[in-house]
């Protein structure tokens, strides 16, 4: 052996020395092998460790208790392509109590240490390439032998063994005595029911159209199959009425709401409800199969994709309410059918749901009333505020309210104020993050309803309790040990006090599984009682004193991304508005028109495009150009016109290629030379939708030649129409009048007729002089 290879084999030697007693180097300077034994990094939720990744299903009971024992459900599943063999599972409980949200932060985060525990061990089944298997461990009840009355405990779950690294997860245990008794807080649970932001909603046409809207809110959708479920405890849907009572799609053929209408046989939705009611499998998680015995059992897929917050096994079961029994026996031919249909199944909800609705179209209330907002944000947030709900959603409910997804300061709490009540005649109840009320998430909660100084009512959400609705890190069964965990700290800030909390989800569509994991975590949890979010504005709430600047949004959850929307976005559907107006001055019965299209650009402003700019920016070109294309749609039909006379009427056709019916439409006919000359100009015309008419223009032709002819075709008011960037003109006459040429002909077929006169004659005066002389001679 070399001197070199010595070295190489003294230095690997000392590696894996320092390996077998934890004092590896750090993992940045570990080789990219996803086997390389360096443990994961212990955290809440989906666990992914080279080829093993590794989450919780369930935990039971929800709240352990004296003489129960907590059993725990891991799924563990081999992304890799050779099987896992020999690997041990092992959950652990601390004793000591993490009874802060603080402490409790720093446990997820992996910056405690366990200490004392108890623990449970279970092996692993070998586990195949792409497969997954669901793992039970159970602690006895004289294990976890405690003398808390109440405590949220740390739970380590570790997966060692088959050569491969450690992998740890961290969640919570809930604890409390079997004799111990509460003063329950009161919970209330806001799930905002808003459109996906997908611009198809408002730019596409026609079964584009039809298709966007049936994935975001017809049969099988997520939002659909949301509001027909029933989490068991009181919520309330904070819905943007735009869901319920879409607005007019940027189509430049202008149809009125009738026209819009798609008949025919729509294709089949492209996610619908099982025969059962469940979520078609290609939603369902890896290993999806709830255990039914204690050790393991074999998950029924071998799927691959990520588990995630909407396809856990807790709600494997029942992740929807939809049955086919509620389905349309035929699927729905427009868009507004879609919209009536998802209101009749809102009608039906249960009666411990209620509805609120943001103003419409979920304004982006904390830009639209900041500081820094961009100019023209007055007008679009008090033409917002301004619209009435329908009479359809009045139905249904007549509480609006604010929900401002970024913490409010002093100055724009009174901007908004001031928009409401001259838009609306009251002051605004506001739903808030608590930042905005305590300045911080680490005051003591007291009473979620607050009131300003000048009386505004304010609802804070709390941001700890709401992650738990939308993190999509973590499983159903996690989140709802974390919201256990989480709310067992707030009550033991002031266990003895009666107070309120409220928790809500973000702009993204809650999942129908999250809701029910967390609804019944409320539910189970005896600190706790599930009510209903009072919207009514409070005289005797708390007062709070608005910071002077909003505190920062970085802790606030749901999370807050950048408004999508500037000055230039504004400036341009302003100007497309401006365009739009004098368009449908010129149309029959055209009111409707720049109210529906106005609807359709102010959601511009929309909270679900926060993060998204470039489809804001998609979004208003795609209005301008369509908006600048319709005066193009009503223009003179091109012709060439045969003139042969030295006056006449010459006939022109004007085609109108908009769904309704224009009027008052004119045509100014200007010939490029001199040879022919136009009497009068025709009378304005109206012409059908989708149709043309043919005006008369009284002509006089001057001189031979082709004349090619401009036409002008202009609206009530000088509206300018027709094709603008047509450069050839839209009529060329050849003209051939009868003053010169019409002499020449007769003279000419005179002359002719005059010569063949003359030499017949000719012709027949010799014959007569010959037989005069035969006459003579006889």
């Amino acid at each position: 052996m070399t001197r070199s290879a010595s070295a190489r084999a003294l230095v690997a030697a000392l590696v894996c020395l320092l390996a077998l007693l934890g004092l590896a180097p750090a993992a940045s300077a570990a080789p990219t092998n996803p086997r390389s034994n360096v443990s994961a990094l212990p955290r809440p939720g989906i666990v992914t460790n080279g080829d093993v990744r590794m989450w919780m299903t369930s935990g039971a009971p929800a709240t352990a208790t004296t003489g129960s024992g907590t059993t725990v459900s891991v799924i563990v599943e081999n992304t890799g392509d050779t099987p896992i063999d020999g690997a041990t599972l092992r959950a652990r409980v601390g004793t000591r109590p993490l009874d802060s949200l603080a402490a409790q932060q720093r446990w997820e985060e992996g910056k405690l240490p366990l200490g004392a525990s108890a623990s449970a061990d279970a092996d692993v089944p070998t586990i195949a390439p792409g497969a997954s298997e669901t793992v039970k461990l159970s602690l006895t009840s004289s294990e976890l032998d405690l003398s808390y009355t109440m405590a949220t405990l740390p739970l380590r779950i570790e997966l060692r063994g088959a050569g491969r690294p450690t992998t740890r997860l961290h969640s919570f245990v809930s604890w409390a005595a079997k004799d111990a008794t509460f003063t329950r807080m009161s919970a209330s649970v806001v799930v905002p029911v808003t459109l996906p932001n997908d611009p198809k909603l408002l730019t596409a046409t026609g079964e584009e159209r039809l298709e966007a809207w049936r994935k975001a809110i017809g049969p099988g959708s997520t939002i659909e199959r949301l509001i027909t479920s029933d989490p068991g405890v009181p919520v309330t849907w904070l819905i943007d009425p735009a869901v319920l009572d879409p607005a007019a799609a940027q189509d430049g053929t202008l149809p009125t709401a009738e026209q819009e209408t798609t008949e025919g046989s729509p294709a089949s939705p492209s996610a619908s409800p099982t025969s059962d009611g469940t979520p078609s499998p290609s939603e369902s998680a890896p290993g999806s199969a709830s255990p039914s015995s204690e050790g393991s059992t074999k998950s029924n897929s071998s799927g691959t994709s990520e588990p995630s917050e909407s396809s856990e096994s807790t709600d494997s079961a029942d992740s929807g309410s939809t049955s086919p029994g509620t389905q349309p026996s035929e699927p729905a031919a427009s868009v507004d059918e879609l919209a009536a249909n998802l209101r009749a199944k809102l009608a039906e909800r249960p009666g411990n749901q209620s509805i609120a609705f943001t103003p419409y179209g979920d304004p982006d209330l904390s830009a639209l009333t900041s500081a820094r907002r961009p100019a023209g944000s007055q007008k679009i947030l008090e033409r917002s505020l301004s619209r009435p709900l329908s009479s359809e959603l009045s139905e249904l409910s007549e509480t609006v309210v604010a929900a401002p997804v970024a913490p409010l300061d002093a100055a724009s709490t009174a901007r908004l104020t001031a928009a409401w009540q001259k838009t609306r005649g009251s002051r605004p109840v506001v739903l808030t993050p608590n930042v905005s009320l305590d300045r911080t998430d680490a005051a003591a909660v007291t009473s979620a309803t607050r009131r300003t100084t000048n009386q505004v009512t304010m609802v804070g959400y709390n941001a700890p309790l709401s992650r738990t609705l939308n993190d999509a890190s973590v499983s159903n069964a996690e989140a709802a040990a974390s919201l256990r965990a989480s709310s067992l700290a707030i009550y033991q800030q002031q266990p003895t006090a009666e107070r309120s909390l409220v928790i809500m989800g973000g702009r993204e569509t809650v999942p129908v599984g999250r809701l029910k994991a967390i609804a019944s975590a409320l539910e189970q949890a005896p600190w706790v009682q599930p009510a209903a979010l009072s919207t009514a504005e409070s005289t005797s709430a708390p007062v709070v004193d608005l910071a002077p600047q909003a505190p920062p949004s970085e802790t606030v959850w749901p999370r807050v991304a950048a408004p999508a929307f500037d000055a230039g976005d504004i400036t341009t559907a302003d100007r497309t508005l401006a365009t739009l107006t004098k368009m449908a001055e010129i149309v029959v019965d055209g009111d409707d028109i720049v109210p529906a299209w106005t609807r359709n650009l102010d959601q511009v402003t929309s909270t679900r495009w926060r993060g998204d700019p470039a489809d804001v920016d998609g979004l208003v070109e795609h209005a301008s150009s369509t908006v600048s294309a319709i005066p193009q749609q009503i223009a003179v039909v091109p012709s060439r016109v045969n003139f042969f006379s030295d006056s006449g009427p010459i006939s022109v056709t004007v085609k109108n290629g908009l769904a309704r019916a224009v009027h008052g439409i004119e045509v100014n006919l200007t010939p490029r030379t001199y040879a022919v000359r136009f009497r009068s100009q025709p009378d304005a015309v109206d012409i059908p939708g989708k149709g043309q008419t043919s005006v008369r223009v009284p002509t006089v032709a001057q001189a031979a030649g082709r004349v090619s002819v401009d036409a002008k075709v202009t609206g009530p008011g000088g509206v300018r129409l027709g094709e603008s960037d047509k450069h050839g003109a839209e009529i060329e006459i050849n003209a051939r009048p009868t003053g010169t040429w019409i002499f020449w002909v007769l003279g000419i077929v005179a002359l002719l007729v005059f010569c063949y006169g003359l030499v017949r004659n000719r012709q027949k005066g010799t014959r007569r002089r010959d037989e005069l002389a035969r006459d003579i001679q006889l």
